[in-house]
């Protein structure tokens, strides 16, 4: 899922200029996403330290 550069900032301004609190699900869907955000960033910076546990092995 690809996010484009305008769309946080736009939704976060939602979220901040609402008078109401956030539903139940909205408040799940956005930890979702966090989650599956943060779970990519994980991915990579296991694969990076792997390359570079690797590199050392070879020097």
């Amino acid at each position: 899922m690809r996010v484009r550069p305008y769309q946080p900032a736009l939704y976060s301004n939602i979220r901040r200029s609402s008078d109401h609190e956030a539903s139940d699900i909205a408040r799940a869907n956005e930890w979702f996403l966090t989650m599956l955000r943060t779970d990519r960033s994980s991915m990579t910076t296991v694969w990076f330290s792997r390359m570079i546990l690797v590199d050392s092995w070879w020097r």
